[in-house]
């Protein structure tokens, strides 16, 4: 049986056949200067979730959450080249460009610090190990790392995903009743092959608590389809799980 390890990659999905007949490119952008948002206010950028979330845990807001600026996405577009993807928390646009002469536009851009070729994204990652170095704690002591808190009887069955709660204590919370319910939870990826079907995710659609995927490197994409990695259906398994019995995640009641 595979063992399951509560790890979270932010990793990219496989890209489409189709998508490989242009060039996808990095541009790191300088600042986000001119911007017409501004962190005092909030409710501009940010969904009325996310801010009382950073209430509750006393996180500032600051430039970091700015959307990328429309004025540069703008003008890049207006240069010929399709826009993929933008990452506001790192001030970075994904392109994909047909030719080097609107490689050399975009480069010119005053808000353009640096645009390099990304070649990574065109891995297959169907296959691919979880890490290049991953070391399986082939001799950690597990048990003295992580003592056993058996104090009182767990009212859930969890079959071979007992370790993985019991270390961080997530069976006593369930046992007063907190199993996730409330929350939402984004898990991102390199993909969530056949989650969509497995057993263990059967609570999670008859419940409709599976509220929306996205594949944020080509859009359309199915994040379940046999092409795709298999990592997040690992990952999401040691949150949302719920096999009575073989297998019960950390949170099996959160969107």
């Amino acid at each position: 049986m595979k063992k399951i390890y509560l790890l979270l990659l932010f990793l990219f999905p496989a890209i489409l056949l189709n998508a490989q007949d242009k060039t996808l490119y990095v541009v790191k952008l300088t600042d986000k200067a001119n911007s017409q948002f501004h962190i005092s206010e909030p409710a501009a950028f940010l969904s009325h979730r996310a801010i009382e979330r950073r209430l509750r845990q006393n996180i500032p807001i600051d430039e970091t959450d700015l959307p990328v600026s429309p004025a540069c996405l703008k003008q890049i577009r207006q240069e010929g080249a399709e826009i993929v993807y933008s990452s506001k928390w790192l001030n970075t646009v994904i392109l994909s460009i047909e030719n080097q002469s609107i490689y050399a536009k975009i480069a010119a851009k005053p808000f353009v610090k640096r645009i390099y070729k990304e070649t990574r994204l065109f891995e297959n990652q169907a296959n691919k190990p979880f890490f290049d170095n991953e070391i399986i704690y082939k001799n950690s002591p597990t048990n003295n790392v992580y003592p056993k808190n058996t104090s009182a009887p767990n009212v859930l069955s969890y079959g071979a995903s007992f370790n993985q709660v019991n270390m961080i204590a997530a069976n006593q919370l369930h046992n007063l009743g907190y199993m996730g319910q409330g929350f939402t939870i984004a898990v991102i990826d390199a993909g969530f092959k056949s989650a969509n079907t497995m057993a263990a995710f059967d609570s999670l659609r008859a419940n409709n608590r599976i509220l929306g995927t996205q594949d944020f490197v080509s859009p359309g994409n199915n994040v379940y389809q046999n092409t795709m990695s298999s990592h997040g259906t690992y990952v999401l398994s040691t949150m949302a799980g719920w096999l009575p019995g073989q297998l019960i995640g950390t949170a099996p009641h959160a969107n």
